[in-house]
């Protein structure tokens, strides 16, 4: 009998519920001019992406996986997976959401071969008001270095911010960052570092004659290893498009930090964040139809990758396909 009421209730489910399937493959390659040399690489990368999407009235569950496998040169190749799962439930003047998030990245570098995992579990929630729309976060992040070192980060950040629609074009927004995160050597030193991060953020969008987006976040930094100091982050988007086939876009994702170390520190101590890229490109799109399209993308990639302080970095151009459903 329970199973029959489990059946009636899996498809009585998918009977009033609205199903679908997206999926998206893009496959890369181009040349990488090494930061810091005059050492030129081949470079090949592919992503290839599935998501499942079910809406019921004012609820919607997503559950995406991706997996980007990259090539640089014959000596530095990355494998990342990430599976996700989002739930929002939307209200006349609200929306809650809540993240979970896995993500594995596997690193085989000249320096050796190395493996992190992260989990990320988090809820947003956005109310609409009379002077201005209000967004709260509230998410939790964990991280492990395995192989090599056996090293864990993990923290707590809360977001508040307030978005005001100035006109039907442009809106503006302005909060505050907060942060708290441990470092742990699980090795037999043992050794940690404790650290705190608060900041202010501000952005502007508009959207008439074409797409323009930034946002900028000051953050003040202190830590057991490292004195009190300042970072900038800045995320700026450019796009336009000129015709049904032809748009470009420029991205600036990058970040400044003037770190002040305290003197005989270890470095696998060191904070890196969950997202440690900083780039900007320059991208070209042609579109063949709404399911496939052909780009061209030049600019610069930095990848902190933890493990030794080392990073991935470069100066790169490239051509590439995207096909999705």
């Amino acid at each position: 009998m329970k199973i029959k009421t489990y059946f009636l209730l899996v498809f009585g489910f998918c009977s009033v519920s609205k199903a679908e399937i997206q999926w998206k493959l893009r496959s890369e390659f181009g040349a990488n001019l090494i930061a810091d040399s005059s050492q030129t690489d081949g470079i090949y990368k592919f992503s290839g992406e599935i998501k499942y999407k079910v809406q019921k009235q004012n609820n919607e569950w997503i559950v995406k996986s991706q997996l980007r496998p990259e090539f640089y040169g014959l000596n530095t190749q990355t494998l990342k997976i990430l599976t996700s799962a989002n739930y929002k439930h939307k209200k006349a003047s609200s929306e809650t959401e809540g993240i979970l998030v896995f993500r594995k990245y596997f690193y085989s570098t000249s320096d050796g071969n190395f493996y992190y995992n992260i989990f990320e579990l988090g809820t947003n929630y956005f109310q609409v008001m009379d002077f201005a729309n209000l967004n709260l976060g509230l998410n939790y992040v964990y991280r492990d270095l395995n192989d090599k070192i056996n090293n864990s980060f993990d923290a707590i950040f809360i977001e508040c911010k307030l978005l005001k629609e100035v006109s039907p074009y442009n809106s503006i927004n302005f909060g505050v960052y907060a942060e708290n995160f441990k470092i742990r050597n699980q090795d037999l030193s043992k050794e940690k570092n404790f650290g705190y991060r608060l900041g202010i953020e501000t952005g502007f969008s508009y959207s008439k004659f074409l797409a323009f987006s930034s946002d900028y976040r000051l953050i003040l930094h202190k830590d057991e290893v490292t004195k009190l100091s300042c970072e900038h982050w800045l995320r700026l988007l450019l796009g336009k498009t000129f015709s049904e086939k032809w748009a470009t876009f420029f991205l600036v994702d990058y970040y400044f930090r003037d770190f002040r170390r305290e003197k005989n520190t270890n470095s696998n101590l060191y904070y890196n964040s969950i997202d440690n890229e900083k780039r900007f490109y320059l991208k070209f799109d042609y579109h063949f139809s709404k399911k496939l399209e052909i780009y061209s993308k030049f600019g610069f990639l930095r990848e902190n990758l933890v493990y030794k302080n080392l990073s991935l970095s470069g100066w790169n151009g490239s051509l590439g396909i995207e096909w999705k459903n």
